[in-house]
């Protein structure tokens, strides 16, 4: 990864989400760009635009970032001051200036609210085709944290390579022996036609279904545990997670394995995708009280974008 954009407002609850995108930019020795949006809509439409006055709100935005800046010492920063309505400004500064990861507070400005993610936020989320880094308001709102450092990462899993893809980024995030890498692996319901209350028959193909499901998954986290434990002195974990409320059940992961940050795919098996971004991304994204890193476009399909430490030496899967 070479570029993070951190979406910023002038609010101090925005500007604490730098220690997390500092912890991520340490891992990948990458440069950020602060990024800052002088909205039109807080100008009344009635009144024509005083130049004056939009001059020194323009001003005010750059003094922010600087300080925002200035903050954060040993780090290739730079900062960005655009016109126009936040969500556009931003998805279209993202296509055209190579941006690996954005960098998003659930909430801005105007604070939490009755809505669990803020306008522009989702907006972006759901517009824009790049990965992103979601930090909830909840972890802000505590005093100055300084250095962010993650240890325990949960990393939601399907047997497909699209959601191992984010295996890589975790490795580069929890590289300490005092780090641990949560893999929590899906097993989807098997989906038995139902015309009538399920007989006896149709209760033990099921049950046989998902224990063989069960014993594959576990046999694939064997694998990838060895996998993982060739280039990572972090500790490797792994659960097994069965479906009928995957994505409250991921949520629940969160707390009770004092999960710091989630890593995940946007794009599993493609026979259950729908379900993993229908059930698992929103939940997340929504109730997590810890920040999401939220993979997809350019981010799985760039070779090498999240790659490894170079010195790092997995051994091909082929040979597992």
């Amino acid at each position: 990864m070479h570029h993070i954009l951190v979406c910023l407002d002038c609010s101090n609850l925005a500007k604490k989400v730098m220690p997390y995108a500092l912890a991520i930019a340490r891992n990948f020795d990458c440069r950020i760009t602060l990024l800052h949006v002088l909205e039109h809509q807080h100008v009344d439409p009635c009144k024509p635009i005083d130049p004056v006055a939009w001059e020194m709100q323009k001003r005010e935005a750059v003094s922010h970032l600087k300080a925002v800046e200035a903050s954060a010492t040993g780090f290739s920063i730079t900062s960005v001051v655009i016109e126009g309505k936040p969500a556009e400004q931003i998805n279209d500064w993202i296509n055209k200036n190579n941006v690996d990861l954005t960098v998003l507070c659930s909430h801005g400005e105007n604070g939490p609210s009755q809505w669990p993610i803020a306008s522009t936020t989702h907006k972006l989320i759901t517009s824009n085709s790049g990965a992103i880094f979601l930090v909830p308001a909840s972890c802000l709102e505590q005093d100055e944290q300084g250095d962010i450092n993650y240890k325990r990462l949960l990393v939601p899993l399907d047997s497909s390579s699209w959601a191992d893809s984010a295996l890589s980024f975790a490795v580069n995030i929890a590289n300490s022996p005092q780090s641990e890498i949560i893999l929590a692996q899906y097993i989807p319901e098997p989906g038995l036609i139902q015309v009538s209350s399920p007989d006896a028959e149709a209760n033990l193909l099921e049950n046989r279904i998902v224990k063989y499901n069960t014993q594959l998954a576990q046999k694939n986290l064997e694998k990838t545990k060895f996998w993982l434990q060739s280039s990572t002195s972090a500790e490797i974990k792994y659960l097994i997670v069965t479906d009928g409320g995957v994505g409250r059940e991921m949520v629940n992961l969160v707390e009770s394995e004092a999960v710091d940050l989630v890593v995940m795919s946007a794009s599993g098996n493609i026979d259950r995708s729908e379900k993993l971004y229908d059930t698992v991304i929103p939940k997340l994204l929504i109730h997590s009280q810890v920040p999401v890193v939220l993979l997809r476009g350019q981010a799985l399909k760039t070779e090498g974008l999240f790659s490894l430490d170079p010195h790092a030496r997995f051994p091909s899967r082929a040979s597992l």
